[in-house]
């Protein structure tokens, strides 16, 4: 009922949400270990202080990822404060992948809703809407700007609105349904169920 490209998109913007879970999760691990030599380097400072021990600190450690600070010249320790520096690099690195998943994510499923609504839409004039394919947050943008169109123009119309029962649900429960009814409510429309998926909307 999405219609090919629909389908193709929503395909492919589940695929980019994996893809963003995934960089995220890898830049947690990186940032953990950054995390994790900080600390254990403030430690050592500490106690440097404390010890008047041999370390030769020339400034102290930063709390990013974009700086190196020399706490020593035991090539072991210039070694561990490499490695943590790229872990804090690698973090930042795939967490800005992670955003632009994210970004690509949105814009598949913006292309999606579009090509969605036109497939189940198009051709059956203003007083018809059906959101069947649709997330709830797209749903009821929809909704919204074909009330406020309908309510602008100065006609009593009924808008014959199908909202599905949630058959293609998630655990056959509707999402879309119960969110147009709180719309309605709050817009003070009336309306009637004329069905369990479809609503009469008086604007």
């Amino acid at each position: 009922y999405t219609g090919k490209e629909g389908a193709r998109l929503r395909k492919e913007a589940s695929e980019w949400a994996v893809k963003r879970e995934h960089l995220f999760a890898l830049a947690h691990e990186m940032y953990v270990v950054f995390e994790r030599g900080v600390r254990e380097r403030s430690a050592r400072i500490n106690i440097t202080r404390n010890s008047n021990a041999h370390l030769n600190i020339t400034k102290p450690y930063p709390s990013n990822a974009d700086s190196i600070v020399t706490l020593t010249r035991t090539p072991k320790l210039e070694h561990q404060h490499r490695y943590e520096h790229n872990k804090g690099k690698e973090a930042k690195r795939l967490s800005e992948e992670g955003k632009h998943a994210g970004q690509k994510l949105d814009e598949c499923n913006a292309r999606a809703s579009a090509a969605i609504f036109k497939h189940l839409n198009e051709g059956k004039g203003l007083l018809y809407i059906d959101l069947h394919g649709q997330f709830v947050e797209e749903a009821l943008s929809l909704l919204r700007e074909r009330l406020s169109l309908l309510l602008k123009n100065g006609h009593d119309d009924r808008l014959e609105c199908i909202v599905g029962a949630g058959r293609h649900s998630k655990n056959h429960v509707a999402r879309i349904k119960p969110a147009v009814h709180a719309l309605i409510k709050r817009m003070k429309l009336r309306y009637n169920v004329d069905n369990a998926g479809k609503y009469t909307i008086y604007a």
